[in-house]
């Protein structure tokens, strides 16, 4: 069994002086954000969007981190639900291995009617949705994350420019990010 947080939102925004919410990129300009602060702040702009039931986020693990090779989770991120808040816990991890084929070939955003072809490959996050958007997030070529949009209606338009958008900007990101590391460690 697990619990359910009931908060609407994905936490508290941090905002413009005119009030409005900062974008992924001016969030990592304003201050040194790390991932999970780059997550809630991807989820947070998903969730707004018309015809969003369901928003993951998820990126690989940061330089850092103490990995285990046995380990078989990829990425870590927040899977966010329309009146519910946060997902369960167990979505906060997202094995490589359960994507689909396509997107781990070609690197490219895929949608999915969850009741066609594709519906016997359900995992975790997919539960109880009609269509699926995964967007990849990429850095220098290679897939650092992902980026899930669900509905629960099968003709409910999912805004894929808005997660390709966000996708992007985490990759960016990321290779700032890189690029920093290794200047840092250069010196």
């Amino acid at each position: 069994m697990f619990t359910r947080s009931h908060k609407e939102k994905a936490g508290a925004v941090r905002r413009e002086a005119t009030g409005r919410p900062l974008s992924l990129l001016q969030l990592a300009r304003a201050d040194s954000s790390n991932h999970a602060q780059w997550i809630l702040r991807a989820v947070q702009e998903l969730c707004d969007k018309e015809g969003v039931e369901r928003a993951g986020v998820w990126l690989d693990l940061e330089p850092n981190a103490l990995e285990t090779p046995a380990d078989p989770v990829v990425f870590r991120g927040q899977v966010w639900e329309r009146g519910i808040g946060n997902g369960p816990p167990e979505w906060t991890r997202l094995s490589e291995d359960l994507l689909p084929r396509e997107l781990r070939r070609e690197g490219k955003s895929c949608e999915y009617d969850l009741e066609g072809p594709y519906a016997g490959l359900i995992i975790g996050p997919l539960l109880g949705l009609r269509r699926a958007l995964w967007v990849p997030i990429v850095a220098r070529s290679i897939l650092r994350g992902m980026v899930l949009l669900g509905s629960r209606s099968r003709q409910a338009p999912l805004p894929r420019v808005d997660a390709e958008r966000i996708a992007e900007e985490l990759g960016v990101l990321l290779e700032l990010q890189e690029s920093q590391r290794i200047a840092a460690a250069r010196q």
